[in-house]
């Protein structure tokens, strides 16, 4: 029963957590997290469970406090692996801002994760066993940095499978699926009314030239 657990967490002289632990009803421990610090830069979280299971996660970071490099170790490794470093995160900065992140599993990249000078995300590339993009997710956005719209295809097979866009108040505009072969299999376009803080109270889906649903909602401000 989760409302039986009991959770004591321990914070050094910057109010930094450095542990966290869960007790059962009894006082025995279910789950115990551990926390080091570097200059107020987490290094090192350390995670012990049910059945001696445990991983543990090493922080790297630059010259200018820029996180640079995650380490998942994990114990017991993943099945079929003699390796237990199962995960690792790297980030790549241009002119101090973040530029890429790349996920690996087992010593292979799974995902890439670009990002636009500005900050936000620009594309994802999620790669096969072979090396080779199987997914792509790229997004676009107007001059004030507003997303417009979100692209999903599968290179391998040359096809598009959705697109979306978004109005200036981040809301979707219209939602496009596509099969393998590019040929449309939805089209739901949205309309929306809004209020004076421009969040929307009604909002239609479209699809063809007929509403097939509306919805209302009413938002209080205090």
């Amino acid at each position: 029963n989760k409302l039986n657990k009991r959770v004591i967490a321990l914070f050094d002289n910057n109010n930094n957590k450095t542990q966290l632990t869960h007790f059962d009803s009894k006082g025995a421990v279910i789950t115990k997290y551990n926390y080091t610090y570097s200059k107020n830069n987490l290094t090192k979280e350390t995670y012990l469970g049910p059945d001696n299971i445990f991983y543990i996660l090493d922080y790297q970071y630059n010259d200018k406090d820029n996180l640079t490099e995650i380490l998942l170790k994990q114990n017991p490794p993943i099945k079929g692996s003699t390796d237990t470093l199962t995960k690792k995160i790297t980030f790549f900065y241009s002119k101090n801002k973040l530029e890429k992140k790349t996920l690996f599993k087992e010593g292979r990249i799974v995902q890439e994760i670009f990002f636009t000078e500005k900050g936000p995300l620009k594309k994802i590339e999620n790669y096969n066993r072979k090396g080779n993009i199987f997914k792509l997710t790229e997004y676009t956005y107007d001059k004030k940095d507003n997303l417009t719209s979100r692209k999903t295809s599968y290179p391998l097979n040359n096809a598009t499978s959705q697109i979306v866009t978004y109005n200036k108040q981040g809301d979707i505009l219209s939602n496009e699926q596509f099969n393998l072969k590019g040929e449309a299999i939805s089209s739901l376009k949205f309309d929306y009314k809004y209020d004076k803080n421009k969040n929307w109270i009604e909002k239609y889906t479209v699809e063809g030239s007929k509403k097939v649903l509306q919805e209302k909602r009413t938002i209080e401000y205090y």
